[in-house]
């Protein structure tokens, strides 16, 4: 009876906590359906996944040869070379994501908040342009670039530690001495690990765009974003919280799609002699860059919802 009496009473003040919460901090409306979704499979996918990737790495260190490493190029280990795979990596992810910006914030308004960009006749979702147009005319155009301090410099970061990582767990688990499906395992898993070292210094910069995209008002600046996050819920909480599990089951499933299939597609063509080296890599890039964009879209809602 004593063990009722308290339940009753938590699920009492269960309400009121949380009415509480809502009024000191908006919060990114969601389906609860999808919410209770996440809260149940994120956990269990991600113990699945881990032990995976480690049991499979530990198969693939095993089975290399001692020489692998000298076979495929101890080159790509030398600091030089991983310091212009870091380079060109956070040059390219800063880049090609800062210039998006204006399309993730629509995508962000689209998912955050979808009963809010409708025709105001036939009650109709708004596509992507149109919603642009609405944000523009709502909030002026500035809307469309917010965040973008925080996209620049957080891909910028987890460019360069995802491609410099990549390419050093590609030579230690000795990717150019196999063929068939262990060289594929080996891409995998190499893209696995990468993105999860980098997605770590990646979260809190994409907590901080999120909140300034679905709540302009939340703070002044990223910064300012950050220290009253970090200020409401403390470091961990307010920097990761729940986003570090969405973030990673979009960025290690994007990267993973990303990098192998880019490095399959550009082997495949690159044999046809009548295609130049950069329309095999362009080739390449639009296939992965589509592959990727797909797979890692719901990990992508998944991330606005967290």
């Amino acid at each position: 009876a004593a063990i009722g009496m308290s339940r009753a009473r938590r699920r009492a003040r269960e309400p009121v906590a949380l009415g509480a919460l809502a009024a000191a901090e908006p919060a990114l409306r969601c389906p609860s359906c999808l919410s209770d979704a996440v809260g149940r499979w994120l956990p269990a996918a991600r113990r699945r996944l881990w032990l995976v990737v480690t049991a499979l790495s530990v198969l693939l260190l095993r089975i290399a040869p001692a020489s692998a490493a000298g076979a495929v190029g101890v080159d790509a280990l030398c600091p030089h070379t991983l310091f212009k795979f870091l380079v060109c990596g956070g040059m390219g992810c800063c880049i090609s994501h800062a210039a998006a910006t204006p399309l993730d914030v629509v995508k962000t308004r689209l998912q955050s908040d979808p009963e809010r960009y409708r025709h105001s006749v036939t009650g109709e979702k708004l596509g992507t342009l149109a919603t642009g147009l609405q944000i523009a005319r709502e909030e002026g155009s500035g809307m469309l670039i917010q965040g973008l301090t925080t996209t620049f410099i957080g891909y910028g970061v987890q460019g360069s530690l995802k491609y410099s990582i990549w390419e050093m767990f590609k030579v230690l688990l000795g990717f150019s001495h196999y063929t068939g499906a262990p060289r594929v395992l080996a891409l995998v898993t190499a893209a696995f690990f990468a993105e999860v070292i980098a997605s770590m210094f990646l979260c809190p910069f994409e907590r901080v765009r999120v909140r300034l995209v679905a709540d302009p008002n939340f703070a002044s600046g990223p910064v300012s974003a950050m220290l009253r996050m970090v200020r409401l819920a403390g470091f961990r909480k307010g920097l990761y919280g729940d986003g570090l599990k969405a973030t990673l089951v979009k960025q290690v499933s994007y990267t993973i799609a990303k990098l192998t299939t880019f490095t399959l597609c550009f082997e495949a063509i690159s044999g046809i002699p009548e295609l130049p080296r950069t329309v095999v890599t362009l080739l390449s890039s639009l296939v992965a860059g589509f592959v990727s964009s797909v797979l890692s879209q719901p990990g992508d809602t998944l991330q606005v919802c967290a």
